[in-house]
């Protein structure tokens, strides 16, 4: 990893250069304290009268979870980038957020049971995951039943971009998927932004 490590009388920090990730150790013998950030989540912190055993074992953890932060994917800078100016989000009281009719209710039904085929059909998942994303697509068919038009937009972009991470082993897969939702609410949902994440 690249990091800098500063060292002073009261305190020593370790900081990932990539993201301004760290870890602080203060104290003295015997009495240390430790504290951290990764990515851009919250400090964590501080730890108090940790003995200078528990030290390394608290940094390696910090630097276990710097390493997953680094290695996943930001999925929302990767549609905004493939996007650019095109994805505009939805704002309350901008639009019809009108609710769905009965039929307007079963198509997006139907849209969503053909998004599941596919996406169930696209990898093998474990039974967990599967059931995982089973859930957020029932959770997207009752939300058309009690949601209007824009806030139901909203929650299908999240619950499917949450899905397509499940479904989607590399960003090929993903855009795939992706591609395949959009494709398949398109008729429904007016301006539906294109999801290539790639």
């Amino acid at each position: 990893m690249d990091c800098t490590v500063e060292e002073g009388d009261a305190e020593a920090r370790v900081t990932y250069s990539r993201s301004g990730s760290y870890f602080r150790v203060t104290g003295d013998s015997g009495h240390y304290m430790t504290s951290y950030v990764v990515g851009d989540g919250p400090m964590f912190g501080p730890l108090e009268n940790l003995t200078w055993l528990r030290v390394p074992e608290r940094v390696a953890r910090w630097a276990a979870d710097v390493k997953r932060d680094a290695d996943t994917p930001d999925l929302w800078a990767e549609l905004l980038a493939a996007q650019g100016s095109n994805l505009t989000p939805s704002v309350p009281g901008r639009g019809d957020n009108s609710p769905f009719t009965g039929p307007e209710q079963e198509q997006l039904r139907t849209a969503i049971e053909q998004i599941r085929a596919y996406g169930l059909a696209a990898t093998e998942l474990a039974e967990d995951h599967r059931s995982e994303v089973e859930a957020k697509l029932d959770y997207l068919i009752a939300a058309s039943k009690r949601t209007g038009r824009i806030d139901w937009k909203n929650i299908a972009m999240t619950v499917l971009v949450t899905t397509a991470v499940e479904v989607g082993r590399d960003p090929a897969q993903r855009a795939a998927f992706l591609d395949f939702c959009a494709t398949a609410l398109a008729d429904l949902v007016m301006h539906l932004p294109q999801l290539p994440i790639r």
